[in-house]
């Protein structure tokens, strides 16, 4: 096929799980690409044989694929289908056209990928990055740079204004400072989660949680990790805020210090957001204005937490 001949210039595969952060990164490009994303393209595929129409997109059609990737992927319906269209597109012409991003710790990428094909960690780089380096690596395969017409561009404005007229109605709605409260509690939810596991996983380390009425820390290794909710109103988001904490030290949720006087290493102040599904989540503007779940911010937190008591115990050792 020659480079003229693709439909798409960037095409994503992901889990249902990971579409927010799918449609954060094509609003990046699609002013200046042709991309495809299923939540974009569900009018084009409605009436189509799925099976055909996704490897057609995956196997020939797109110049370039971006697969957001966990150890589930390849094992979902769609994802299955996609994965196949790729491998079977990489045995007959190399994996140069495919870039896998990782999102679980430790990274990881499928073992069928040839170990010389360059894979990218969000956690390092930020959406931000990691777009500009998706359209980088889609002009090398010979993407020209679209200039939208008037046409277009207006229809975009109109698109964007309406989804933040959305947006910005349904986060002063009631429902939404409802859903914000549940939210933390999805997040005290996962650290306990989380912990469990690294009680199994990390037997070096001591791992603890204390929690109090707006607040859950995590202990261990001579750190601490903190998730303050702070909330002004009852039934608006206005002065909503979740703090996350970095601690040298041990720190309990009532002030007290366990070894040394701690203090802090970094706070992210994360504010309550929405993806353009009204899903909620968290906007953190410290990590390049990123929007998590709450599973995907408590998963970076832990991981920043968890190199900090590295750091730690590497300085100990010195």
């Amino acid at each position: 096929m020659s480079k003229s001949d693709f439909k798409y210039d960037v095409a994503f595969s992901f889990l249902q799980e990971d579409e927010a952060l799918a449609v954060e990164l094509n609003n990046r490009l699609k002013s200046r690409l042709r991309t495809f994303i299923y939540t974009e393209r569900q009018k084009e595929i409605a009436g189509t044989d799925g099976e055909q129409t996704f490897n057609r997109v995956f196997g020939q059609e797109t110049r370039f694929v971006v697969v957001l990737h966990r150890s589930k992927w390849g094992s979902t319906r769609w994802t299955r289908i996609e994965e196949t269209a790729i491998r079977n597109r990489g045995f007959d012409h190399g994996y140069d056209f495919v870039l896998f991003v990782p999102l679980e710790t430790p990274p990881a990428v499928p073992k069928w990928l040839p170990k010389t094909r360059i894979w990218i960690g969000l956690d390092l780089l930020g959406p931000d990055v990691a777009a500009d380096v998706i359209e980088e690596r889609v002009r090398e395969h010979g993407s020209s740079p679209h200039e939208e017409s008037v046409e277009e561009l207006a229809k975009r404005f109109q698109y964007e204004t309406e989804l933040t007229q959305q947006r910005e109605s349904f986060l002063n709605s009631e429902k939404a400072a409802e859903l914000a409260t549940a939210e933390f509690y999805h997040v005290v939810t996962e650290v306990r989660r989380v912990i469990d596991e690294l009680k199994n996983a990390a037997t070096s380390f001591s791992f603890k949680t204390e929690e109090d009425r707006n607040v859950i820390v995590v202990l261990g290794g001579g750190r601490t990790l903190s998730f303050a909710w702070e909330r002004q109103y009852r039934n608006i988001l206005k002065g909503t805020r979740l703090f996350v904490t970095f601690w040298d030290g041990l720190r309990s949720v009532q002030g007290g210090f366990y070894i040394r006087k701690t203090q802090a290493i970094r706070t992210w102040e994360t504010e309550v957001d929405c993806d353009e599904n009204q899903i909620m989540g968290w906007r953190v503007t410290a990590i390049g204005n990123r929007f998590f779940t709450s599973k995907d911010l408590v998963g970076h937190c832990m991981k920043q937490f968890l190199q900090d008591v590295q750091e730690l115990r590497d300085e100990q050792r010195l």
